[in-house]
């Protein structure tokens, strides 16, 4: 396996995960993308499946550069943003097991909320692919009985004329012969 350059801040914004995040989180978070980036959902275009190589690959780096990381009891943990990093002006100090609990909340707050976020896209995403599909569906199906019915009218056109062409023919037999069509009954003169 080749040696990676990327950093964790990085490969953390790649895989879309709070700072602080379990082992579980970051196999989900990796599974999640996968399946949103995989190339074979844009196999219809070359561009965009080359681009969702190029994601795929970029995910996957970022895996398992994370994984490789030392874990800390039960989460990995990477440096979180100062209130130097914000704009916000900084919090008065908290008794340090309350400020560690409020920023664990916090954080799952902040998951929760990304990972309901990607959740809404996706199903936005497949609503799209989803109708896109089902309008081509329509569409294909909607040719395909005009087909059907421009060929059953010529048929009917053809069948109407050569109706006609046998009542003609008809027609002349019974002249020839001398047969007067009666609309009640037929007699011969």
């Amino acid at each position: 396996m080749k040696r990676t350059t990327i950093s964790p801040q990085e490969a953390i914004r790649i895989l879309e995960l709070p700072s602080r995040f379990t082992l579980t989180e970051l196999r989900a978070a990796h599974r999640e993308q996968i399946q949103v980036w995989h190339p074979d959902r844009f196999a219809h275009n070359t561009h965009l499946c080359q681009k969702a190589d190029e994601r795929t690959k970029a995910i996957n780096e970022a895996y398992e550069h994370l994984k490789t990381l030392p874990l800390t009891g039960v989460n990995i943990c990477l440096p979180v943003p100062t209130p130097a990093d914000c704009d916000s002006p900084p919090e008065p100090p908290k008794s340090r097991t309350t400020s560690t609990r409020n920023h664990h909340l916090q954080a799952e707050l902040e998951a929760l909320k990304r990972k309901f976020e990607r959740h809404l896209n996706l199903i936005h995403k497949d609503h799209k692919f989803f109708r896109d599909n089902l309008q081509r569906e329509h569409q294909a199906q909607l040719k395909t009985l005009l087909q059907s019915i421009e060929a059953i009218s010529q048929q009917l056109a053809t069948t109407v004329l050569e109706r006609d062409a046998a009542q003609e023919r008809v027609r002349v037999l019974e002249n020839r012969d001398g047969i007067v069509q009666n609309p009640s009954k037929r007699t011969k003169q």
